[in-house]
Parts: structure tokens; C-alpha cells; sequence
């Protein structure tokens, strides 16, 4: 892994002194994966696909696919916005 952080960015985390090696391992924010929300995911994808449609006449399978995913990352994205789980939330959608 290639630090691009700190004081050995551009660095291999391998060739780096045990001492700060043994440091970022005691750093919370070091070892917590990022996880996103329903919302965030499906606004990566249409992100992601979006940039993969650039250029689309309108008539290849593969570009009609990829607008098929972004329309089914866009349901999922307002599903995300509008059915909340939280029954005080404005969107929430009545279920328990």
C-alpha cells in the first residue's frame, strides 16, 4: 500500500519505520473501513455510470444497459431519500 498521506507519503507502508507503523495501527481512523448509506452508494453508481455513458449516440446495447443501471441506481436512490426507516423523518414511508 502506497501512503498518500503523512510525513512518508509516496511511500510503500512496508518500508516505513516500525515505530510509525506500529502508530497508524492504533489509529481509529486508520483502520475504519468507510461505509456508505443506501444514498451514497447509489449516488457513486449514477456517478460512475454516468461517466461510462459519455459519448452514447442513443443506439448501442452497451450504452442502453448502462442507461438501464442508471435508471434502476436512480430508483434506488430515491428510495434512499424517500423511505426512511426513522419514523420522525418527513420521508418516512409508514412502515414499522
Amino acid at each position: 500500500m502506497t501512503l498518500t498521506f503523512g510525513k512518508f507519503k509516496g511511500q510503500e507502508l512496508g518500508s516505513t519505520p516500525q515505530w510509525y507503523q506500529n502508530w497508524l495501527s492504533k489509529q481509529d481512523w486508520f483502520k475504519m473501513p468507510v461505509e456508505l448509506n443506501e444514498l451514497q452508494k447509489a449516488q457513486k453508481e449514477i456517478s460512475i455510470l454516468s461517466d461510462n455513458l459519455k459519448g452514447w449516440n442513443g443506439y448501442s446495447k452497451n450504452g442502453a444497459a448502462i442507461y438501464d443501471r442508471i435508471f434502476e441506481a436512480e430508483k434506488a436512490m430515491d428510495n434512499a431519500i424517500f423511505n426512511s426507516p426513522d419514523q420522525s423523518s418527513p420521508f418516512w414511508n409508514g412502515e414499522i
